[in-house]
């Protein structure tokens, strides 16, 4: 079989290099990035079958184009309107690679966040977005304009992918609340948290989300409603908490204090998830990885 090509859009921040990495054991890799820097170039260096370019390439065919590429929630937040203008211009770039037969599927990689701020006990897969941010609403316009497209593409919608980076440059991905925790527990060995811990989110590992991705690289997809990627069911903050406070006196040794805030937090009744469409193709995902993705990311810290 010939080797095949992968081309990811944001593809070496803090999923999207794990994602790389991952593909590269299939393929040959591009990854676009509008900026570079030392850690990128050395992390670039140690795996020949990633490339990189500033902007999706203007030539080649592709297995499969896989989209991380939409506007961050606080560049959509500072300019909702330009933010909004390159979501459009990069889905109709995406769009375009696999209309004209450059690439033969797209992923799309959506967000948790186009269901808004306002709590459910039950998210399910077919429900219409109701985003409040315009960080949701960027995405949701990426969802209708892949739906109107008819064109072969799967459409994912993450909540929380917790993991160790491929590298130390994400840049403002280190304020995720899960590499914020570790991060503080290296510097400091306190864990503060902000808010009194007491809040859900849904948590889902790096590898299981590396899962999910090779299944749909290899699925045709012919319905375009969005997938959720997530665990299923939600897990408190001041247990995540504990989970790199427990880890982290076993690794780095003596003990690690955890502070809580007097703040309350959004989301504070346990939730779930549904994920059936992509669990019907196989997947079945695990908080099982996340001890050893915190010792993977205390150890990169403990780099610095």
């Amino acid at each position: 079989m010939a080797d095949r090509r992968f081309l990811i859009t944001g593809g070496v921040g803090y999923f999207g290099a794990r994602l790389a990495e991952h593909l590269s054991e299939k393929g040959e890799v591009v990854v676009t990035s509008r900026t570079l820097g030392p850690e990128r170039e050395q992390w670039l260096a140690t795996h020949p079958r990633i490339t990189r370019t500033d902007a999706p390439p203007a030539t080649g065919a592709f297995d499969c184009f896989i989209n991380l590429a939409t506007a961050s929630a606080a560049e959509a937040g500072a300019d909702p309107d330009a933010a909004l203008a390159a979501t459009r211009a990069n889905i109709e770039t995406c769009l375009d690679f696999v209309g004209s037969g450059r690439a033969k599927r797209l992923i799309h990689a959506s967000t948790f966040h186009v269901f808004g701020s306002q709590p459910r006990v039950v998210y399910r897969e077919g429900d219409a977005p109701t985003p409040t941010h315009p960080y949701g609403a960027a995405h949701a316009l990426c969802e209708r304009l892949i739906a109107e497209s008819g064109l072969p593409a799967a459409v994912v919608r993450p909540t929380n992918i917790v993991g160790a980076p491929a590298h130390p440059a994400i840049g403002p991905q280190w304020r995720l609340i899960f590499l914020d925790l570790c991060k503080q527990t290296v510097e400091n060995r306190t864990i503060r948290l902000m808010t009194d811990g007491c809040a859900y989110r849904d948590f889902v590992t790096m590898p299981d989300a590396l899962a999910a991705i090779s299944i749909l690289v290899e699925t045709d997809i012919s319905d375009p409603t969005p997938m959720h990627l997530a665990l299923g069911r939600s897990m408190r903050l001041d247990e995540l908490a504990e989970r790199i406070r427990t880890v982290a006196a076993e690794t780095l040794g003596g003990g690690i204090a955890l502070e809580r805030g007097d703040r309350s937090d959004a989301f504070r009744e346990p939730f779930t998830v549904e994920t059936g469409r992509l669990t019907a193709l196989g997947w079945h995902p695990s908080l099982d990885a996340l001890d050893d993705e915190i010792r993977r990311t205390l150890a990169l810290l403990s780099t610095q």
